[in-house]
Order: structure tokens, then C-alpha cells, then sequence
């Protein structure tokens, strides 16, 4: 669905839908509902054969580069911040 819904703010391991090679991440909710302002979040993909690509403007989540961001790696984090401002999730860092 490119949906998540996470109970609270921290860091996870996500994984495709149904163990799907490749799936899309553009919405990101805290418990069903709007995060809070400031709250911070880690992403990491569960598995370098299952790809979640980080979509970019899509739903909630808007990345520094303009661009969606791959999670093809164990090895690699992303970092968010929610912003009431946007509002969304904006990437922390590059």
C-alpha cells in the first residue's frame, strides 16, 4: 500500500509487503495518527534482496535531494524528522 503505521517514534526494520522483492514507503503515521513535531525516526530495510524505495513527495515524507531514496541494504539508514510546518517527514542529513 506504501503505507506504514508505527506505534511510536524510534528506529525499525521494515520489510516489502508479503515478502515482495521491491515495495514503496510514502506514508509514515505514528499509531494512526498525525506525529508530534520534532519526533525522530530510523529506517533500515530488513533485507538487501527486498528493496523499499522511499518515495519522495508522494505522501508524508519529503527528502533533501528531490529524490526517493533506496533502501537496498542492511547497511543503510535513513534518518527522519517530523515537521508540522511541511507537513511531513523530512530526511535528516544527506
Amino acid at each position: 500500500t506504501g503505507a506504514v503505521d508505527l506505534s511510536t517514534p524510534g528506529s525499525y526494520i521494515l520489510d516489502t509487503e508479503a515478502n515482495a522483492a521491491a515495495d514503496d514507503l510514502d506514508t509514515i503515521t505514528i499509531d494512526g495518527a498525525t506525529p508530534l513535531n520534532g519526533q525522530v525516526l530510523f529506517i533500515n530495510s530488513a533485507a538487501g534482496g527486498r528493496v523499499i524505495t522511499v518515495k519522495e513527495g508522494t505522501g508524508n515524507i519529503r527528502l533533501w535531494s528531490g529524490a526517493d531514496v533506496v533502501l537496498d541494504s542492511k547497511n543503510k539508514t535513513l534518518m527522519l524528522m517530523y515537521r508540522e510546518a511541511i507537513p511531513g517527514w523530512t530526511q535528516v542529513g544527506g
